[in-house]
């Protein structure tokens, strides 16, 4: 059974997507954050083996991604709710994204990219998919160094998402 945890600022769709989650056998929901606050979290220590996220709208830089693959990248992230567009889609990956479903996604496609994630496949839509290997086949060479970042997380909020990367729910 896979962990899921889930972090949308809107309550209204945080629980809608706990529900849909929960609606499948496979998974198990371990908890829920609000980004805004950037994930203050209490409770029992677990660790997911999936996070749902939908990125704050000025989160443009994809800090929260980038510090819950930071701390814990064993961690399989799917993005939704994104748009369509390639830098953005390049920046998500760059930021440690497994996934990626734009805004139109259906509920059944969100249960079918976690799928594909717990199967240790990648989720996007095929277009994108098709940026990624032109940008990778145009010479771009994945920086191994830590990426730049013009939005930087307070270190109260680097604290807090490595607690939610660890899986405290």
């Amino acid at each position: 059974m896979e962990t899921i945890f889930v972090v949308t600022a809107n309550r209204f769709f945080r629980e809608s997507l706990i529900r849909l989650f929960r609606s499948d056998k496979g998974f198990r929901v371990m908890g829920a954050a609000d980004c805004s606050p950037l994930l203050g979290l209490e409770g029992p220590r677990v660790n997911p083996k999936i996070v749902v996220l939908r990125p704050e709208w000025d989160d443009r830089a994809f800090s929260a991604t980038r510090a819950i693959h930071e701390v814990a990248p064993q961690t399989k992230i799917l993005m939704i709710g994104m748009e369509d567009d390639k830098e953005m889609f390049l920046k998500a990956v760059q930021a440690g994204a497994e996934g990626y479903l734009l805004r139109d996604a259906s509920a059944r496609q969100m249960l079918a990219a976690v799928h594909r994630l717990e199967r240790n496949a990648v989720v996007c839509p095929p277009h994108l998919e098709c940026a990624l290997f032109n940008l990778i086949a145009g010479g771009f060479r994945l920086n191994t160094t830590k990426p730049q970042s013009n939005c930087e997380l307070t270190p109260r909020e680097h604290q807090l998402t490595s607690l939610v990367a660890q899986g405290l729910a």
